[in-house]
């Protein structure tokens, strides 16, 4: 005897259910599909299993159809209903860093002005989050390719996005009705508010920054002059009378908001630059390259002012602390990076994401970050659990954390200001070979800082960093000597111990000992013995000796030796270098 329904044999005898399928074997149904009383035939195949002899037909009992509806409850109704309450959160999992509040899907986000809310962009949607629960509010939903920016107006009651479909969308925050659209010819790489709200700047792969009316969606602007067709961030002054645009043609540039006449060019990068924007006071801006630097410019002048440098792959976006006495950047090599916007010290770092960040920003308050990724995800950070961490961390014996703990000493951020414990912390890390500690603790043992002052010994930790390879390094520690003959209170005694470390073939030694020749400096005036000593340190490809050099040769009028010297330089990844090709040949 076989069961209608499944086609399991039935073995024990009088048996009144189904042991495969559960269906009543007294309901089973005697009657084919046309209703004839010809009893539905059971064959069995090759393997000997029984099948209906129609294979689009089977027939069901009561009971089947009770377990069917159970089992369609629980293999589709429940996964729905889980899905529909999981829809409502944007929240992906929790982070091990308890500095970590909420991971969210998204490749770009930032912070409304009450810091209440992020508005992240993901695909071809931008999505509202509450930042305490991770819960949707809201989805704006409409464009047709990827969504790369979307921020907040000033009073939070609207959002603006840039798209990939070639627009530029204003949306009600509350609601996430569109209100309106605007267009470039190509791309839209990025979109915000003026600071009154009644006007927007876009972006686009169209050479051009446009000025819009936010309430007509009027274009009031175009500012024209960048080379490359790539324009890839704007932003206005606080007040609202200028804007600063970042560009593929190496460049940020200042324009004036309602004339659209070109006021500065910020020139120093040596790569694409990817993000420009103002300091809350309207004195500065930060840009960010792929160059791997981020740099501080004098707003009025276009003076370069700092240079942040760590990163070890291209720099995306920086942007200012609400106090300004901050800067946040996001990179390819996976981190987010705080920084002291006065020294340039590196305080933080916002390690945790699995690909490169592509968006940093502070929240209103100062006290969150909130990051985004290319691994599709956007994190907010604690900056005071942050700081907590470093210290923890440290005393775990972690060289980086180390590093930042003595930077914080250094600085009194977050701690009380103290040099001495500032180098012991740079002395941990160093002597676990963390280079940039190195280069720390060489410079406070040339200075007397915190330590009693000891050439030997600093030259002893810069040779270890420049060991290392860190072109960065080799560049600031190369400067750091020339400075000293600057400053110095007493030139011939150091010139003393240049020569002593030069001819101990120690090349920042070598580079300094042949500028003092050259120069007069300590020594009397000799070309040829400055040369000498030049000449030793280039031919360990010193970078910064083979800049030297070839600003040596370039001051003497022969430009083809100055070239030469200086690509090398360049070659190797010098920003000084590349800079000065950029500028002069």
């Amino acid at each position: 005897m076989y069961c209608s329904n499944c086609g399991s044999e039935i073995v024990q005898p009088n048996a009144k259910f189904c042991n495969n399928c559960g269906c009543r074997l007294g309901q089973q149904p005697s009657e084919n599909e046309n209703n004839s009383t010809t009893p539905i035939t059971l064959n069995k195949n090759e393997h000997g299993t029984p099948f209906n002899n129609d294979p689009y037909r089977t027939a069901y009992s009561p009971g089947s159809f009770r377990l069917m509806a159970i089992q369609i409850a629980l293999v589709l109704v429940v996964p729905l209903v889980i899905v529909a309450m999981l829809y409502q959160s944007e929240v992906l999992t929790k982070s091990e860093d308890s500095a970590v509040t909420l991971i969210l899907n998204g490749h770009a986000a930032s912070f409304s002005p009450d810091g209440e809310k992020v508005v992240t962009c993901y695909y071809k949607t931008a999505r509202i989050v509450d930042t305490k629960t991770g819960k949707k509010l809201v989805q704006l939903k409409g464009h047709t390719d990827g969504v790369k920016s979307a921020s907040f107006s000033p009073d939070g009651k609207k959002v603006v996005t840039a798209s990939w479909d070639k627009t530029t969308r204003i949306w009600n925050a509350e609601t996430g009705k569109e209100l309106l659209q605007l267009g470039h010819t190509d791309d839209v790489n990025l979109a915000s508010f003026s600071p009154d709200g009644k006007k927007v700047v876009t972006t686009g792969d169209d050479k051009t920054a446009r000025i819009w009316n936010a309430e007509t969606g009027k274009e009031l602007l175009q500012l024209k002059g960048h080379t490359s067709d790539y324009v890839i961030s704007a932003s206005f002054s606080p007040d609202g009378k200028n804007v600063v645009t970042a560009s593929w043609d190496k460049t940020a540039r200042i324009w004036n908001a309602e004339t659209g006449k070109e006021l500065l060019q910020l020139n120093g990068h040596t790569n694409y630059v990817d993000s420009a924007s103002f300091s809350p006071d309207g004195k500065n801006v930060v840009t960010a390259s792929w160059d791997k630097t981020a740099r501080i410019w004098n707003a009025e002048t276009g003076k370069e002012l700092l240079q942040l440098k760590g990163h070890t792959d291209d720099v995306n976006s920086a942007s200012f602390s609400p106090d300004g006495k901050k800067v946040v950047t996001a990179g390819d090599d996976k981190t987010a990076r705080i920084w002291n916007a006065e020294t340039g010290k590196e305080l933080l770092q916002l390690n945790g994401h699995t690909d490169d960040v592509k968006s940093a920003s502070f929240s209103p308050d100062g006290k969150k970050v909130v990051t985004a990724s290319r691994d599709k995800t956007a994190r907010i950070w604690d900056v005071g659990q942050m700081i907590i961490n470093v210290a923890k961390k440290a005393e775990a014996g972690d060289a980086q954390e180390q590093y930042l703990l003595g930077n914080r000493y250094l600085l009194g951020e977050g701690v009380t200001k103290d040099v001495s414990e500032a180098t012991k912390w740079y002395r941990k890390a160093a002597e676990q070979g963390y280079a940039p500690a190195q280069n720390a603790i060489g410079s406070h043992y040339a200075e007397g800082e915190g330590v009693k002052q000891d050439l030997d010994e600093a030259v002893k930790w810069h040779r270890k960093a420049i060991e290392q390879g860190d072109i960065n390094l080799q560049g600031g520690i190369g400067m750091f000597y020339m400075k000293r003959t600057t400053h110095s209170e007493d030139l011939k005694e150091e010139v003393k111990w240049f020569r002593k470390m030069a001819e101990q073939g120690f090349a920042p030694a070598q580079l300094v000992l042949g500028f003092c020749y050259l120069a007069g400096k300590g020594v009397a005036a000799d070309g040829d013995e400055g040369m000498k000593w030049l000449r030793k340190a280039v031919e360990q490809e010193f970078a910064p000796a083979q800049f030297f050099l070839g600003g040596t040769y370039y001051g003497a009028g022969n430009k083809t030796e100055a070239k030469k010297w200086i690509r090398k330089a360049a070659k190797q990844g010098l920003p000084e270098a590349q800079e000065f090709l950029e500028k002069n040949f």
